[in-house]
């Protein structure tokens, strides 16, 4: 009992830690953004990128089921349906990530292209910080499974290093686009889908070798 509420506090104090570390980063971040890509092309990335989330609203509910069931399967000592239940996830984040890409790439091309009030020269721009982001998209989607086995098997302290190394390393990107030549705001989308990429691996190599 004693080592179960010793757990408990250890893992709450890890999320708090995180929640913290997050948003304070997150206030500093935003302004380097507003100094480093200006107004418009902030406002154009926030714009472009606030539209594919919305394609991902079901996530956060589907990460917190799956949980619910690896965590159910854990508790039964059941190694064999453990696994089956987080490959049956897996194959279920997969196909929404499928068809959510086919929404993004057909409907939200077409609204991206006809309906967003952008500047023409930017468009070119605005069509590839898109397809970044589509990328980006399906595969959080797909890492949902991960993220709700690490989280079910209360290992938080690698939940809450993640999620700060994710911001610290979006701080990191702010910088290194002052030593890059060309469009600032194609490059800073760039680099955010490569530091996503990066996390995705450090993850799935996570809970593939515990």
């Amino acid at each position: 009992m004693e080592e179960n509420n010793k757990r408990i506090i250890k893992n709450t104090l890890y999320l708090y830690v995180r929640m913290g570390v997050t948003i304070l980063l997150g206030l500093f971040s935003t302004r380097i953004v507003l100094d480093v890509l200006g107004e418009s092309d902030y406002g154009t990335y926030t714009v472009v990128g606030s539209f594919v989330s919305m394609f991902t609203i079901l996530n956060s509910i589907l990460q917190s089921g799956t949980r619910r069931f690896l965590a159910l399967n854990i508790g039964k000592g059941d190694k064999e349906l453990l696994q089956r239940t987080f490959s049956t996830a897996f194959v279920i984040h997969l196909g929404i990530a499928l068809i959510v890409g086919l929404l993004l790439e057909t409907f939200g091309l077409w609204y991206i292209n006809n309906l967003l009030n952008v500047a023409q020269e930017r468009m070119f721009a605005v069509n590839v910080i898109f397809q970044f982001s589509v990328i980006t998209c399906i595969l959080q989607i797909t890492q949902t499974p991960y993220v709700a086995a690490v989280t079910a098997h209360e290992k938080f302290n690698i939940y809450a290093y993640m999620s700060i190394f994710d911001i610290v390393a979006k701080i990191a990107v702010l910088f290194l686009i002052v030593f890059f030549d060309g469009d600032k705001l194609i490059i800073y989308a760039a680099l955010l889908m490569a530091v996503s990429i990066i996390s995705i691996i450090i993850y799935r190599v996570y809970c593939s070798r515990s």
